[in-house]
């Protein structure tokens, strides 16, 4: 079946203080079916502070669209690429 019900998944910081802001979104196309994967449309990379800031990933409904028992979602990845010039990744210290 076809839906033309979308949605967008937010990705969103937040540093324990009341102060945040949203990174790059991604929207899914109308009038799909199957499972579909969708890339941000957003070319603004953000650098990953996890000292100082939490990341959460908000998916909702679109407001101008109808409601639709086949909306789900599946999964959420993000890419991850190393600075420019790095010659290692970070370590991860828990």
């Amino acid at each position: 079946m076809i839906t033309t019900t979308t949605s967008t998944a937010y990705f969103i910081l937040n540093d324990g203080k009341g102060n945040g802001g949203y990174t790059p979104s991604a929207k899914s196309p109308p009038n799909t079916s199957d499972y579909r994967q969708t890339n941000s449309t957003n070319n603004n990379p953000t650098t990953i502070d996890n000292q100082n800031y939490n990341y959460l990933v908000e998916w909702r409904k679109d407001p101008d669209t109808p409601d639709s028992p086949l909306l789900s979602l599946c999964g959420v990845r993000v890419a991850y690429y190393a600075p420019l010039g790095a010659v290692y990744l970070p370590v991860i210290v828990k």
